[in-house]
């Protein structure tokens, strides 16, 4: 984490990361989701994206940033990969 804290850089490209996940469930209906994993929190990258596209005064908190990356991401992309697993054809 002291690293990406550090980095300009890697700040802005996993902001720009998260905000274009939240962008991307943004149009994704909601049973679809809730297909997907309806335990998942879906609302919340939404919302950090939202947040984030407008957020210009006092900056992001990169430390709540961070958690999102290392905890929430993965969570919500492996249930993305296996619903997608899931709906593959057998061979």
């Amino acid at each position: 984490m002291d690293s990406y804290l550090v980095n300009e850089e890697r700040q802005l490209a996993v902001e720009r990361l998260l905000l274009r996940f939240g962008e991307a469930l943004k149009a994704v209906p909601e049973d679809v989701l809730n297909a997907v994993d309806p335990a998942q929190d879906w609302i919340g990258p939404r919302r950090f994206r939202d947040l984030a596209a407008h957020w210009y005064t006092e900056g992001l908190d990169h430390r709540l940033i961070w958690r999102a990356l290392r905890n929430e991401l993965p969570q919500a992309t492996n249930a993305i990969e296996r619903f997608l697993q899931a709906d593959e054809p057998s061979d």
